[in-house]
């Protein structure tokens, strides 16, 4: 069996057992979509879904999981978080990150809120120069704002993500990254 295939079973079964753990203790569960990033301090030119030519805004699509201590999606104050998920960094590459956080929300207006999180994930991502994967202790700190209806949620988020060198996925200065949350 391929190295490959050995790294793919065990990310499969770290994340079948998140999925099954924390899905069963929660009440409130997201589904993240991630979006578009914005390098800081550094470009891509040649990334391949670039929106730009010199690589500095790029699509990196990827989904994970959130999975909230709340009661219900729609309580105001702070919660434990856990968060798991996957996204292509600017060169289509595979980024994988789990770990705790903490957010805060507070409804507004209507059906509308506004938040933040932060979570200390463990990653892994691939130096590009080397083609090696490293592991990584990395913040996510994110804004969110989020629409409330009676059954579900639909949130949009921005954060931010230190230059690190254990993986290229943070590019030479950092990044500002976006996407979008689905909540049931």
């Amino acid at each position: 069996m391929g190295k490959f295939m050995i790294k793919f079973r065990w990310i499969a079964g770290i994340i079948s057992f998140t999925l099954l753990v924390f899905g069963a203790v929660t009440n409130a569960k997201e589904l993240t979509l991630w979006g578009v990033s914005y390098h800081l301090g550094g470009s891509y030119p040649e990334a391949p879904r670039g929106l730009d030519s010199k690589g500095v805004v790029v699509i990196n699509p990827g989904l994970g999981f959130i999975f909230d201590s709340r009661e219900f999606l729609h309580q105001d104050g702070f919660s434990a978080i856990f968060q798991l998920g996957y996204f292509q960094d600017c060169d289509k590459r595979d980024f994988f990150y789990s770990g705790p956080g903490l957010r805060y929300r507070q409804l507004l207006i209507g059906n509308f809120s506004l938040g933040g999180s932060t979570t200390l994930a463990v990653a892994n991502g691939e130096q590009w120069a080397t083609g090696k994967r490293g592991w990584l202790l990395i913040p996510f700190p994110l804004l969110e704002g989020t629409f409330h209806f009676e059954a579900y949620t639909i949130g949009f988020f921005s954060g931010y993500s230190p230059k690190n060198i254990s993986a290229s996925a943070t590019s030479g200065g950092g990044l500002i990254f976006s996407g979008m949350n689905l909540g049931f």
